[in-house]
């Protein structure tokens, strides 16, 4: 509790956010992985690269919109 001890409730919520950091840099991660393996195959066609740069740019979209709420 925070009245009862400041320094160890900044260092708990401190640490919550480290965690959240840590999952959404390993889902952003996660998502690049996706979106690259959609289409840098060899055998990979106009339809597929069509449809990558929409899901690019979909992905940059939430992460423009994640950086204007900071």
């Amino acid at each position: 509790m925070f009245v009862d001890d400041p320094r160890s409730s900044v260092e708990s919520a401190a640490s919550l956010v480290d965690d959240s950091v840590e999952a959404l840099v390993a889902f952003v991660r996660e998502q690049q992985g996706s979106l690259l393996a959609a289409w840098h195959g060899e055998d990979a066609g106009t339809e597929e690269m069509r449809a990558a740069v929409q899901h690019y740019r979909t992905f940059d979209t939430r992460l423009a919109d994640f950086r204007r709420e900071a």
